[in-house]
């Protein structure tokens, strides 16, 4: 929450975030309607959350509705385009746009690196920086998901 406000998205930010699956969550932060306090990391709501995915219909069940992650939304989130080819996990890797437009070397991205790529791009109107923006947003949604699961699997 503090990262979002703190990059105060302009509106071509948002305009790409919209087309994210996790527009909802940017715009509650955005428009204050999320209490910090009921949003602090926490394993067991990481864990809850995971647990409504289901791998049969690809989709997560919240509250009676199903989210389906489709080819675009892969390719709008991550600019990941989706075929028969499996996409390597290795970090770093060539085949994700984002990492080789940027040329990302670090060997680890961190909450730090990610703020400071998302700093760098913020001021720019350029097609790519918007959307890389949105991009790296996503990015660290999921990296402080996933920092907070191993703190609490661990």
């Amino acid at each position: 929450m503090t990262l979002i406000k703190e990059l105060n998205l302009r509106t071509c930010h948002k305009k790409v975030l919209k087309r994210t699956l996790f527009w909802g969550m940017f715009e509650a932060i955005i428009e204050n309607q999320l209490s910090p306090t009921r949003c602090r990391k926490r394993g067991k709501m990481i864990i809850e959350i995971i647990n409504t995915y289901d791998p049969v219909m690809g989709k997560f069940q919240v509250e009676r509705e199903s989210m389906e992650l489709t080819c675009a939304d892969m390719v709008s989130i991550f600019g990941i385009s989706c075929g028969n080819q499996s996409v390597s996990l290795k970090y770093g890797c060539k085949e994700v746009k984002l990492v080789a437009r940027r040329e990302i070397s670090e060997s680890m991205l961190t909450s730090t690196s990610l703020k400071q790529l998302l700093k760098k791009y913020m001021g720019s109107d350029e097609k790519d920086d918007v959307e890389d923006v949105a991009r790296l947003l996503c990015v660290y949604l999921f990296h402080t998901f996933s920092s907070r699961l191993e703190q609490w699997l661990n």
